[in-house]
């Protein structure tokens, strides 16, 4: 056993330090760090494609933001005030129908449709709450 830990070990040590070669990227898009590493790759086109990559990252993240602006926001602003039907595109439509079959298959552990929760825990800001909330 110990000559297969010792193997394992210099694999691990060997793919690490692979990882520190090629082009690394990282940034800060849902609420948590990104990171994407392209070993061995053209450094030009590699960058390219990672800026594309977290381009998209960050629409997504301005886009389905759920109090910022955003459609998301929207359709959480016109819910909470009654403005239904509303208008929403097919993406947020897809969406919507996936985040629900995600709650049905989950028995409901999953649930995208907390914000009032998630609010009244302070969620709903950049810094994180210290306590329980009083309610």
């Amino acid at each position: 056993m110990g000559k297969v830990c010792a193997a394992a070990s210099a694999v691990l040590f060997f793919l690490a330090g692979c990882a520190e070669e090629g082009v690394r990227r990282e940034t800060e898009v849902f609420g948590t760090r990104a990171e994407i590493v392209a070993p061995d790759a053209d450094a030009e086109i590699a960058g390219k494609a990672i800026g594309a990559v977290f381009a998209r990252f960050h629409e997504s993240h301005r886009r389905f933001h759920p109090w910022r602006e955003g459609e998301s926001a929207k359709i959480n602003r016109a819910v909470a005030a009654g403005d239904l039907p509303m208008t929403i595109s097919a993406q947020m439509a897809a969406m919507l129908s996936l985040s629900a079959r995600g709650e049905m298959h989950s028995g409901g552990v999953f649930n995208p449709a907390i914000g009032a929760l998630v609010s009244l825990w302070g969620f709903h800001s950049e810094k994180l709450p210290t306590a329980p909330p009083e309610k």
